[in-house]
């Protein structure tokens, strides 16, 4: 709700934006973001009215909110200023760091161990992200004269990124629908081995798009704004056996180590579960190889097949989950997460190949 998918629209004009540029849609970028701020922040305040939420977190929740936005959006334009690795740290001390210094500090004081503590950890490093995000950013940019506020730009951005909000959110659906299924399938027990599984098959994913993805983004969308199809062409090939190899690696070393993890956990409800754990990675191995075409896709603006291709995806699954929830029970839900994938991986690799012959390049 507060960046609406902006960055869908504006990193991609910053990558092909000249560097004396770029301050300019920054500070058009934080504009829009402070009018969004303005327009959603206070109607949240309705989930702590309708008790959805206690009250006793509406600091926390705000405070949370905004750093873990504006870090987010500080990571993504590190990532288009090709600063990978500072952005790899600001992903680290934001959702990592933190957990990790707190840990000794619940094991040896133990009036630590209460969620207050551990909002006010998360609270200093994703404040500390955002810092060190935009410390990095401002020492890329000299001082210049602003230029007024492109409106026009803006509105622009706003028309480009609605329809890919719609897209994030039916990804996201993906990803949140499933977990009710589950709990009423297999109640609260399999839900929590099913949120398990989905973590260890999430950072697959994370750790794809942290190694591989920022690596080539730029680099896509530098090709692609520029007309430079041989360079375009020699970033895909390379991506694609990158993607490949690291997905699958991945998915195997994260398969071996949930062995371990279940063992030293030692709850039947895991073990019993343990086979949803394959058809999870199954699941994010698939969609990890649809980032390929995905990110050729995006590079050449074809916004309105990924809009699309998510919905189906969306579609796929709820069918998919229907259909299956009789012969499969819970597995069903992992099951039909393959099946929206897959329908997802199609779509985008026929649209690619069709994008392909028109642009008239050969990979």
């Amino acid at each position: 709700m507060l960046g609406l998918e902006f960055y869908t629209y504006s990193m991609r004009e910053l990558i092909a934006s000249p560097p004396h540029a770029q301050p300019s849609i920054l500070r058009d970028q934080i504009v829009f973001y402070l009018f969004t701020y303005a327009l959603f922040l206070p109607p949240l305040i309705l989930l702590f009215m309708g008790d959805f939420l206690p009250w006793m977190l509406v600091c926390w929740f705000y405070v949370l909110l905004i750093l873990e936005h504006v870090a987010q959006e500080l990571n993504r334009v590190l990532v288009a200023l090709s600063l990978q690795l500072e952005a790899s740290i600001v992903l680290f001390v934001r959702s990592g760091a933190w957990g990790l210094a707190l840990i000794p500090l619940m094991w040896a004081t133990p009036s630590l161990r209460e969620l207050h503590a551990a909002l006010a950890a998360w609270s200093i490093g994703a404040a500390a992200a955002c810092a060190l995000g935009a410390w990095w950013i401002v020492r890329k940019f000299e001082v210049q004269n602003p230029k007024p506020i492109d409106w026009r730009w803006i509105k622009r951005g706003v028309r480009i990124a609605l329809p890919m909000l719609i897209a994030a959110l039916a990804i996201r659906g993906l990803f949140t629908f499933d977990r009710y299924w589950v709990e009423a399938i297999g109640g609260l027990d399999t839900l929590g081995a099913y949120v398990l599984y989905a973590g260890i098959g999430n950072a697959v994913i994370s750790f794809l798009d942290a190694g591989v993805v920022v690596f080539f983004y730029p680099r896509l969308v530098s090709a692609a704004r520029t007309n430079d199809l041989l360079g375009y062409r020699t970033a895909m090939k390379s991506l694609r056996i990158n993607i490949i190899l690291s997905t699958c690696l991945l998915t195997t070393l994260a398969f071996s180590a949930a062995f371990f993890i279940v063992e030293w956990l030692d709850k039947p409800d895991y073990d019993e579960n343990f086979h949803l754990l394959a058809w999870i990675l199954a699941a994010m191995l698939i969609y990890g190889l649809s980032h390929t075409p995905h990110l050729g896709l995006y590079a050449q603006g074809r916004d309105r097949t990924l809009v699309l291709s998510q919905l189906a995806a969306l579609v796929t699954f709820l069918i998919s989950a229907i259909a299956l929830n009789d012969s499969l029970g819970v597995t069903s839900v992992p099951a039909a997460l393959c099946a929206a994938f897959a329908a997802l991986y199609l779509w985008k690799a026929l649209a690619y190949k069709e994008m392909l012959r028109e642009l008239n390049v050969s990979t």
